[in-house]
């Protein structure tokens, strides 16, 4: 389960939705770090992975 914020992006481990698995400062993402991870200026969050890309709409 991913949430994103405009401050940060958070993956939860699905099973307990209380662990995060990763926390990415949104600043770090627009700079383009890591690269599989693109913010598009109009609010999307883009994650590609080898199973696909993934679409966010930020709030």
């Amino acid at each position: 389960v991913a949430i994103a914020t405009r401050e940060r992006l958070t993956v939860m481990n699905q099973s307990d939705l209380q662990t995060p698995i990763l926390q990415l400062p949104m600043r770090a993402i627009a700079l383009g770090r890591p690269q599989n991870i693109f913010l598009d200026p109009s609010g999307w969050l883009y994650v590609a992975a080898e199973e696909g890309l993934t679409a966010i709409k930020l709030k």
